[in-house]
């Protein structure tokens, strides 16, 4: 919203504003919630139950979702790689601000309760990150992908009712 609010970069301009907002709100809200718990249970109980890496897991899982929250915005789809060819400074942009939210944890642990993750944990973070993705692409169109294999390595984005123009 600060980089809208001083003008670097503009949302996509939605045909029914209030239903796709209402709907992304909920499906956003939802499928991260759903993937934080799952992602804690799973690290929690994969590291002999050490709450401590299970949070911080969850900490570097969040500051990602975040960016593919913030990607779906911009019509630039982690399940897509091909729209962020297209939208290459908006995926940095994305990219950028997830580097420096985790090498912020990694340079002040104490101050976050940070403890650095083991190859596991960003191996499960990774799984589930896909899956989320996946899952809010999804349930943003009406329950399935409506992709076969050869429409999601061709040219043409996906017809999700979004307007594609976007500069980025």
């Amino acid at each position: 919203t600060t980089l809208i609010a001083f003008s670097l970069v503009r949302p996509i301009n939605l045909k029914q504003f209030s239903r796709d907002v209402l709907r992304f709100v909920a499906v956003g809200g939802f499928v991260g919630a759903g993937a934080m718990a799952f992602l804690y249970g799973l690290v929690f109980l994969a590291t002999g139950r050490n709450a401590r890496l299970a949070r911080s897991g969850l900490t570097i899982f969040m500051a990602l979702f975040s960016v593919v929250v913030f990607w779906h915005i911009y019509s630039v789809k982690l399940i897509y790689p091909r729209t962020m060819i297209k939208h290459f400074k908006l995926t940095l942009l994305g990219v950028g601000m997830a580097i420096l939210t985790i090498i912020g944890l990694y340079i002040l642990p104490d101050l976050f309760d940070f403890t650095p993750l083991n190859l596991r944990t960003w191996g499960l973070i990774a799984l589930v990150l896909l899956a989320s993705a996946g899952g809010m692409e999804v349930l943003m169109n009406d329950g399935s992908a409506g992709q076969t294999l050869p429409e999601l390595v061709s040219d043409t984005e996906p017809e999700t009712g979004y307007d594609h123009g976007v500069t980025g």
